[in-house]
Formats: C-alpha cells, structure tokens, sequence
C-alpha cells in the first residue's frame, strides 16, 4: 500500500464517536433487503453483517419504507410489497 492512502486506515471522530477507519459505505436501497413494513429481513441483515465484518468503518443503511403512491409503485417493481 501506498503511503499516500495510509490515511484511509487511520480512526477519526464524528462528534464523540470514533470510527476505526475512514472506509464509509453509502446508503442504498437494495431490493428484496427488506419486509413489507419496512423493517430489514435476515438476507438485509446478513448483508450488512458482512460488510461490518469486512472492516467498513462505517455503514449507512438506505432502506426505509414510505407510504406514498410513487414508493408503492417503486417497492411492487421490487418486489417488497405483496
């Protein structure tokens, strides 16, 4: 590696929170990683158990679910809603 990147593996701090590294893995909206309510299922929580276990210093999940007619339209193309 690099000497340039050996920032990347150093720990800082969000307020009082000290992430172990700066690997920072954005929200998305995976399909078919959530319930019908909303709520992660266990193939969404085995999907972010193994990036923690990867060494991702942080994680932001992206799923949520919205009542609204365009996120029914969006959530039934994934199938997330019966």
């Amino acid at each position: 590696m690099e000497k340039r990147y050996s920032n990347l593996f150093e720990p800082f701090k969000i307020g009082k929170l000290e992430i172990k590294n700066r690997f920072v893995m954005a929200p998305m909206g995976p399909g078919g990683l959530s319930t019908p309510d909303g709520a992660f299922n266990e193939k969404g929580i085995e999907y972010y158990v193994e990036r923690a276990k990867g060494g991702t210093g942080l994680i932001i999940t992206g799923i949520c679910y919205v009542e609204n007619e365009i996120e029914k339209k969006l959530c039934l193309q994934c199938h997330v809603l019966p």
